[in-house]
């Protein structure tokens, strides 16, 4: 059945759209024709909020975030849609936070709450902040107070100097 959805009325194959075939491209780690492909697109086109986010992912196969950095710049500074350009800011700081510059990952994040300000991706953003202010490896666990299974409150202060197994899980 599906591949009779995909199918037009003369029985050819629906033609396969721009972002369809970037993603190929990403999964057959096929980094130099992506990125010509992407270099050639116009900075207003409307695919690049899904374009940011192959580009994330081939940056995160290749573990290396210079051209994501450099394309989201690119976007943030020439493209006129608000949403794009929240994206594009979006992408830029998370390339950053993923090659260790912290400040620059910050400011970028701070770009895009500045440009979206009551967006779900400005709250990620300023989610991504407090992460990078407050839980980095290495660096004391952040005040808490819970309540236990049987009612009581633990203080992270009475757990100063002792050894802590903490086991984080959800449910949804």
């Amino acid at each position: 059945m599906g591949s009779l959805v995909a199918m037009g009325i003369a029985g050819a194959q629906e033609p396969r759209s721009l972002v369809q075939d970037l993603h190929a491209l990403v999964h057959a780690k096929k980094f130099a024709d992506l990125e010509a492909k992407v270099d050639a697109l116009d900075p207003q086109d409307p695919n690049w909020k899904a374009i940011l986010e192959l580009l994330v992912e081939g940056g995160e196969q290749q573990g290396a975030y210079d051209y994501l950095k450099r394309k989201a710049k690119h976007v943030l500074d020439t493209n006129r849609d608000v949403e794009t350009r929240a994206t594009a800011a979006f992408a830029l700081a998370t390339g950053h936070w993923r090659s260790g510059q912290l400040s620059e990952a910050k400011a970028a994040f701070g770009e895009v709450a500045r440009i979206r300000p009551d967006s779900d991706l400005a709250q990620a953003a300023t989610g991504n902040i407090h992460e990078i202010n407050n839980l980095v490896i290495g660096q004391r666990a952040p005040r808490f107070v819970a309540a236990t299974t049987t009612g009581e409150h633990l203080n992270s202060d009475q757990l100063r100097g002792k050894v802590l197994l903490v086991h984080f899980w959800a449910s949804w």
